[in-house]
């Protein structure tokens, strides 16, 4: 039995994308872990900015009052959100640039989708503060459930739907056969 596949077969490739993908994330990872992680500086500046558009957008939104103290959101004086570093997106960021990097396609393209689709990422990611800190205002009792699971879905759909717009529009396999 011969498990070695033809060197074009479209499985061979699907199994290089996910090899690279996996490895350019792991690179991220540990690179995120030992070293950006205890540094400190790239979450506290990210957070701190998810927190500062979170707090403009409310203010666009109606809610005047919305301000931000020590990334803690807040609507008049109920503390509405607290933005942690877990919150910031570079996790999101670092997968959703892995894919991309990892996926056929040219470079320019690359160069341009990249940025944009972590500009669209940040600002799901400020619109999902936004909707928590309302959801906190109206029903506090869903908060949880929504911040952990409805939004998590909402958020990484969004991502994948990013992934899908790639591969039908960009990174030329839509049209190829085997």
């Amino acid at each position: 039995m011969n498990i070695i596949l033809p060197l074009t077969s479209p499985a061979r490739k699907a199994a290089f994308f996910i090899v690279k993908m996996l490895g350019l994330y792991t690179v991220w990872y540990l690179l995120y872990q030992l070293w950006l992680l205890p540094n400190g500086q790239l979450d506290n500046f990210l957070t701190h900015q998810v927190g500062v558009g979170s707090t403009w957008l409310m203010q666009v939104l109606g809610y005047e009052k919305a301000f931000l103290y020590k990334n803690f959101l807040y609507v008049g004086q109920a503390c509405l959100v607290a933005i942690g570093n877990a919150c910031n997106g570079v996790t999101l960021y670092m997968l959703f640039a892995s894919f991309i990097l990892a996926a056929p396609g040219s470079w320019r393209a690359k160069l341009v989708y990249l940025p944009a689709g972590i500009v669209a990422i940040y600002t799901i990611n400020l619109l999902r503060v936004c909707m928590l800190a309302v959801n906190a205002m109206v029903s506090r009792e869903t908060f949880h459930f929504n911040h952990h699971y409805t939004f998590v879905f909402l958020v990484y759909g969004f991502i994948f739907m990013l992934w899908v717009l790639w591969i039908n529009r960009f990174s030329g396999l839509v049209g190829k056969t085997a």
